[in-house]
């Protein structure tokens, strides 16, 4: 990451500014292999950079923000005059603009980064929140599609409640959840089919085991837990059952994940059973993943 300081100590008519900082990122992936449904074997890469912006003015706190993503479908494409294929690059633009002061927050992302509610995830570019004193409560809109969402929580030593409504599916849910040492209560509920659900989670030094169950009698066990540098997690649930192994020894990880509830034709990370190794070697990292539908990729990733 290369960072950039900008220190203002006396400029006219800008009173009450300390300091603004920005910083860049960036990185960058090269992968081969038919992960996610391809075809065959292919080549394909993306490259991303990231501009942060942020300073204070007169007890205002406000920051910016500007991603550049771009995303080659396969590099050969356009070396082989493929031209169809070749327009499936792309280049996304992105930025977002916050202010915020006295526990009030303000943000504007014009590519929709946050949630609106009604089942939309990652759909709201405008949001005004509140947190302070125990309460927490935000708005946030589509104002291109016209959906919102309200939410409103509070929080009083380890009780903690919530309530949530859109104007999309005019669902409003409830939600609370307590925390006696080493046991932790959640429930939460819609007033859409009556759905609810609850679970308990004790923790118990480097292990936790959850129960849970909803409206459906869905019931299930979950077991997390870590030894040295071996971690497991295991869910127990009629019909959706799930493993996951993950071992890592220095820079090498190495990890096996299974899901029964996901289809058997399912691709890519989606598939039932998925397997990978990594070796990082400090700013690139090689990774290797195979699945049960036979799909492979190897990759090399960058930051700068």
């Amino acid at each position: 990451m290369k960072k950039v300081l900008l220190t203002t100590t006396a400029l006219v008519m800008t009173a009450g500014v300390a300091a603004a900082d920005v910083s860049f990122s960036g990185s960058a992936k090269l992968t081969y292999g038919n992960w996610d449904g391809g075809a065959t074997e292919s080549w394909g890469s993306s490259t991303d950079l990231g501009v942060a912006m942020s300073g204070e003015a007169s007890g205002i706190s406000y920051s910016a923000s500007i991603s550049i993503d771009e995303t080659d479908a396969n590099t050969t494409d356009a070396l082989d005059g493929n031209a169809a294929a070749a327009a499936n690059n792309s280049v996304d633009i992105g930025g977002a603009v916050t202010m915020s002061g006295s526990g009030l927050s303000l943000t504007y992302d014009k590519d929709g980064e946050m949630d609106a509610g009604g089942g939309s995830e990652e759909s709201g570019d405008l949001q005004v929140s509140y947190a302070g004193s125990g309460i927490s409560a935000s708005y946030t809109e589509d104002t291109s599609a016209g959906k919102s969402e309200i939410k409103v929580g509070y929080t009083a030593g380890d009780l903690t409640v919530g309530y949530a409504t859109n104007n999309s599916s005019s669902v409003s849910a409830l939600s609370a959840s307590f925390k006696a040492g080493d046991l932790a209560i959640t429930v939460e509920g819609a007033d859409s089919g009556a759905a609810w659900d609850a679970s308990a989670a004790y923790t118990m030094g480097a292990s936790t085991v959850t129960v849970g169950t909803d409206q459906a009698s869905k019931t299930y066990v979950k077991v997390a837990t870590s030894l040295n540098d071996i971690t497991l997690t295991a869910k127990a649930l009629d019909g959706d059952n799930e493993l996951s192994v993950g071992y890592t020894m220095g820079d090498i990880s190495l990890s096996y994940a299974y899901d029964s509830g996901r289809l058997a034709t399912a691709t890519g990370g989606d598939a039932q059973t998925v397997m990978s190794i990594a070796y990082d070697l400090g700013g690139v990292v090689i990774k290797g993943q195979t699945n049960n539908v036979n799909e492979v990729e190897v990759s090399a990733a960058f930051t700068f």
